[in-house]
């Protein structure tokens, strides 16, 4: 959890780093939109109504380096897929906590992005679900804690070609986890914790040679 504002944070627009704010109404997310200098920022509690507002207002805060975004609670959707796609060109780290429909396409963006974590996203299982960060030219650590529902996970060739560390986590469904060739070609550390029905190594595992 974190800390509920005080009234007028708008006002503090020098402001370069704001950790664990509560979401507790909208007027919260309109407001942190005027903090034009921040740099790092998490934001907890938020609900899915919010999204959109918390949308427009990362579209405004263009130094960002840093951002975790936390639902209420473990079941409530974060929607941040809208027509507003904020412009974090510096953004090097993010985490999302909470369910997702699918990964966000201004996620897609992000070039400077080095860590991604998503935890509880429960992704459907659909090939491109995670497949499609593996397009992030710069991506080198990614944790996925609960944050995918498929019995498989393929990391596709050509795919993350920068990323050091992989975490998979409490993946409660998965069976298989496969790797083609020049797929993860970057890797360095591998963990995979709490896959209780995972059936064997991953497959393609002898491609990790770099």
């Amino acid at each position: 959890w974190g800390f509920k504002s005080p009234d007028g944070i708008g006002k503090l627009t020098s402001l370069e780093r704001l950790h664990n704010i509560e979401a507790d109404s909208g007027k919260i997310v309109r407001e942190i939109g005027k903090l034009i200098q921040l740099r790092e920022l998490s934001i907890t509690k938020l609900r899915r109504e919010d999204g959109k507002e918390l949308l427009y207002s990362l579209s405004r805060l263009t130094n960002l380096r840093e951002l975790h975004i936390c639902s209420i609670k473990e079941e409530e959707t974060l929607d941040l897929q809208h027509s507003v796609s904020p412009r974090l060109g510096f953004l090097t780290s993010l985490w999302l906590t909470g369910r997702l429909e699918r990964v966000p396409e201004w996620v897609m963006s992000l070039q400077s992005l080095r860590t991604l974590a998503l935890q509880n996203s429960e992704l459907s299982e659909d090939e491109n679900a995670i497949d499609c960060l593996g397009h992030l030219p710069n991506l080198m650590e990614l944790t996925l804690y609960r944050a995918y529902e498929g019995e498989t996970l393929c990391f596709n060739a050509g795919g993350f070609p920068k990323l050091q560390k992989l975490d998979l986590g409490q993946l409660k469904r998965l069976k298989w986890v496969r790797v083609e060739e020049e797929s993860l070609s970057s890797l360095q550390k591998f963990f995979i914790v709490d896959c209780k029905l995972m059936e064997g190594l991953p497959l393609g595992l002898q491609n990790l040679t770099g």
